[in-house]
């Protein structure tokens, strides 16, 4: 794959060829959303009485422990799937720049090693992002200035403190591609929810939309925002590869000067 080519292009090209292992990594992520959801469910019901009280009573009467947990598990289902795709996309990605084999067993290797700095990562920026999501310049800021913070921890051994300076100061240098990126994703994602919230609608207004009906829709919700996240972080993918040998060019020419 040239580096001549446009980043749609060589997107493109990353997906064709490589897309079962993308697709496996995009599913086996976002496969932990109901699991993390059924936990925080299990965590919340665990209490005495839990089932004779209503939502609100329920989390009211919880203990700070109870509350603590189901707030981490709700960042975590929220956050870590999509990091997690991040940084195995960004490994696929990465690899092909190497012209090294792409072996699952391997690649799946690599992120269950770096899976917890992922993890310390996903809430740190989890935490921050909910507490700046009232402010739009923060929320957006926090998220393109770390948008190459989970491919650096997904394919680098730093510690999570150097992976987050890392991957700020590489997106720093591509700020404009990351910039265009998220503002794309977010321009697509609008739709997918309006419809989902019209179709919730109607649902109601039917009829008392079966348990079924809720689930079947939820399932596809799911899908589709894993589907969108795949192509969000396979273009991710070509900016960090971008980054990374812009970086190493620097660097070598740096050396070779002294």
């Amino acid at each position: 794959m040239s580096e001549s080519q446009s980043i749609p292009s060589r997107c493109l090209h990353l997906l064709r060829v490589h897309f079962v292992p993308i697709s496996i990594v995009t599913v086996a992520s976002f496969m932990l959303v109901p699991a993390l959801f059924a936990i925080m469910r299990a965590v919340i019901l665990s209490q005495p009485g839990a089932s004779q009280l209503s939502p609100t009573a329920l989390w009211e009467s919880s203990s700070a422990t109870v509350k603590t947990l189901a707030i981490l598990i709700f960042l975590l289902a929220t956050f870590l799937p999509q990091s997690l795709t991040e940084a195995g996309i960004a490994a696929i990605a990465l690899s092909e720049a190497k012209n090294e084999s792409i072996e699952l067993r391997r690649l799946f290797g690599q992120l269950a090693r770096s899976f917890p700095r992922i993890l310390v990562l996903t809430l740190i920026l989890g935490f921050v992002k909910v507490l700046g999501a009232s402010t739009v310049v923060i929320s957006v800021g926090v998220a393109l200035s770390c948008a190459l913070v989970m491919p650096v921890a997904g394919t680098t051994r730093l510690g999570p403190w150097i992976s987050l300076k890392t991957g700020v100061k590489l997106a720093a240098g591509r700020i404009g591609p990351i910039a265009l990126i998220y503002f794309s994703a977010l321009a697509a994602l609008i739709p997918v929810l309006l419809a989902v919230f019209v179709l919730f609608e109607r649902l109601a207004e039917e009829s008392s939309p079966s348990v079924v009906q809720i689930t079947l829709l939820m399932i596809a919700l799911l899908f589709v925002i894993a589907g969108m996240s795949m192509i969000r972080s396979s273009f991710m993918a070509v900016v960090y590869v971008d980054a990374v040998k812009k970086r190493s060019c620097r660097s070598l020419s740096t050396s070779s000067s002294v």
